[in-house]
């Protein structure tokens, strides 16, 4: 329950092909489209508001359809999945994806959750702090899915950011677009860029996106909406800015890529610093926010440097490829499904 993210379309992918029956109760996203057909999607919008009657909702939902287990994702939709555990006696486990104090600071949810999986050992960091939490709680790693063999046609000159394109993600991308990008092709001038996303904040965007190529008088700046699948673009690219799933995609394809999102400023990945990556979903925690100075520093160096991090990238693939396998993952999810079931 909750949310329409690559997280829950790619588990309840996988579940549904080993056998388990899934329902996704969301909103209706574009990445229900990826669903597969026979998945069941329940249209529910988690607001805080509707929370009486999406309780009311999902009991008559777990009465019809004889759930086992409820999986929720994301503050309302975990406690209207407790609320409904609480009357109907089926167990409830969360996959928490940042801050834990943020989903399941509530004394009644953290009593009523069975199981708790973390994405990243920051998330573990917080939760572990807590005795009632940490016997519940596993690190599972979100999964990857989909790799296959791709074009080895790659442009070193095309940096590609994909990302949300809402208000916070607006202000790094106005970054990369007005500061970094033109001081990076005063010295790479043939250099790319492409933008992947969709949010609230696209049409800004696309008007600054405009207003930097007429200043810089070349067509090097390509604003691409949503995309269902991005390997092919991820593969074709010369260097990834991001963080979770697309950093690790990236990883999985051989390309070198910059850890970045509007809150934390990484280094490129490396063999020497992927274990610290591997363990925070590619996110820096540790490290300051974004600042222009920094990532031109950073891209300049990948971009003069590019055998070396391409090679890296290279050595680093098979490893993010295993670890990070979804049907490994999915296992490991079924495991905790169980422990909730006994």
């Amino acid at each position: 329950m909750g949310g329409a993210e690559n997280y829950v379309s790619d588990v309840s992918n996988s579940l549904h092909e080993m056998g388990y029956t899934v329902h996704v109760a969301s909103r209706t996203g574009l990445r229900n489209r990826e669903l597969n057909p026979s998945i069941k999607h329940h249209y529910i919008n988690f607001r805080k508001v509707h929370t009486l009657p999406n309780l009311v909702r999902l009991i008559k939902l777990i009465r019809k359809e004889k759930f086992d287990i409820i999986h929720a994702h994301q503050r309302n939709p975990i406690l209207v999945g407790c609320l409904a555990s609480f009357f109907s006696g089926i167990p409830v486990i969360t996959t928490v994806h940042g801050k834990w104090r943020d989903d399941i600071g509530s004394k009644f949810v953290q009593k009523r959750l069975k199981g708790i999986i973390v994405t990243s050992r920051n998330s573990w960091d917080g939760v572990k702090e807590s005795s009632l939490l940490r016997k519940k709680t596993d690190i599972i790693p979100c999964g990857l899915n989909n790799i296959s063999k791709v074009s080895k046609n790659y442009s070193k000159m095309k940096i590609l950011y994909a990302c949300r394109v809402d208000k916070n993600h607006y202000n790094l991308l106005r970054l990369i677009i007005m500061d970094v990008f033109p001081a990076l092709r005063k010295i790479f001038p043939e250099l790319d860029l492409e933008i992947i996303g969709n949010g609230s904040s696209m049409l800004s965007l696309s008007q600054l996106v405009k207003e930097t190529k007429q200043r810089l008088g070349k067509e090097c700046i390509k604003l691409t909406g949503y995309l269902p699948d991005i390997t092919e673009k991820i593969a074709s690219a010369g260097c990834v800015l991001g963080v979770g799933q697309v950093a690790l995609r990236s990883l999985a394809l051989g390309v070198p890529v910059l850890s970045i999102n509007n809150k934390y400023l990484g280094e490129p990945i490396v063999s020497e610093n992927y274990e610290y990556y591997h363990y925070n979903n590619f996110v820096a925690v540790d490290f300051g926010s974004p600042n222009s100075s920094l990532i031109i520093k950073y891209l300049s160096d990948i971009l003069e440097n590019y055998d070396f991090y391409k090679n890296e990238a290279v050595q680093i693939m098979p490893h993010a490829i295993e670890e990070f396998n979804m049907k490994r993952v999915a296992g490991k999810i079924i495991g905790k499904y169980r422990e909730a079931l006994k």
